[in-house]
């Protein structure tokens, strides 16, 4: 039984190791974050905003690689993240790069929207540049 505990532990330490908080993002409605994703031979470009906020669910949009999607996402329930995989699978070997976009608060008084960005890149073979970061 011990060493069924044990294994359990570690499999989770080793599945949140992989995940490593790249950047906090704080936006009013309509405003954009623009990211640059890049790795071996590619670029591609992240395009995240929000729209609605009702009956504590956000309507999220994204545009990556020329591709929008939206999603509804809620704080305190199951589908509070949005996962994009930033390489096709057949170009990886083993474990693909991902962005884990998560829905964190609401902050009514400034109308924003908080999200907290992932990033899970075990082979170390992308990299992330915020375009919209204001320089102070």
């Amino acid at each position: 039984m011990g060493k069924i505990l044990l294994i359990i532990i570690m499999f989770t330490f080793t599945l949140r190791a992989e995940l490593i908080l790249s950047a906090k993002v704080h936006l009013k409605k309509d405003q954009q974050e623009k990211i640059l994703v890049s790795g071996d031979g590619f670029r591609k470009l992240l395009v995240m905003r929000w729209t609605l906020y009702i009956n504590d669910g956000l309507v999220y949009l994204q545009t990556f690689n020329k591709e929008v999607s939206h999603y509804v996402l809620y704080k305190d329930r199951r589908n509070h993240s949005v996962r994009i995989e930033l390489m096709s699978r057949s170009a990886m070997y083993g474990a693909v790069p991902y962005i884990l976009i998560s829905f964190k608060d609401f902050d009514y008084e400034k109308n924003e929207a908080v999200f907290e960005l992932y990033l899970s890149d075990k082979d170390e073979k992308v990299s992330l540049k915020y375009l919209s970061k204001k320089e102070e």
